[in-house]
């Protein structure tokens, strides 16, 4: 074989790595797969008239009220992106920059002067698997109007 049939696939072979790189790396940003945090056992999260706060693997609010277990975006978006707070005192998440005052769900109760607010806090999906609450971080869902 001589060296140019050589260098011919040499350089052959190199662009097929590079093109099967490319490939994959396109797949891979097209159909992302979900990323899920795990926050801890599902037993850590009884029911309560108060939400467990976490801050890490990330800041969120788990709220078990016995129906539903919600993970909520401690993040007002609508407010200009003010981190609200759980007065235990009030009963309520409280979003300082707007008045604005959130059941233990997230949903909207009245602003300083008394109007509701207009959308929920955001929250995020929650899988149990295997005894674990797993939290789909990337899939932030922003309530568009009232729960």
């Amino acid at each position: 074989m001589g060296r140019r049939a050589l260098w011919t696939v040499v350089y052959g072979i190199a662009f097929l790595l590079l093109m099967s790189v490319a490939a994959w790396a396109l797949l891979s940003f097209a159909m992302p797969g979900d990323e899920y945090v795990d926050i801890g056992l599902l037993s850590a999260f009884p029911p309560s008239a108060q939400p467990y706060e976490l801050q890490d693997p990330v800041h969120v609010f788990v709220v078990n009220d016995g129906g539903d277990l919600l993970v909520l975006d401690p993040l007002n978006r609508v407010s200009g992106g003010h981190v609200v707070r759980w007065w235990p005192g009030e009963g309520y998440f409280i979003d300082p920059g707007q008045g604005t005052y959130f059941d233990l769900r997230g949903r909207p109760v009245a602003l300083n002067r008394g109007v509701p607010g207009k959308q929920g806090l955001p929250r995020y999906p929650v899988t149990i698997r295997d005894g674990r609450v797993l939290v789909a971080a990337e899939r932030l869902v922003i309530p568009t109007s009232l729960p």
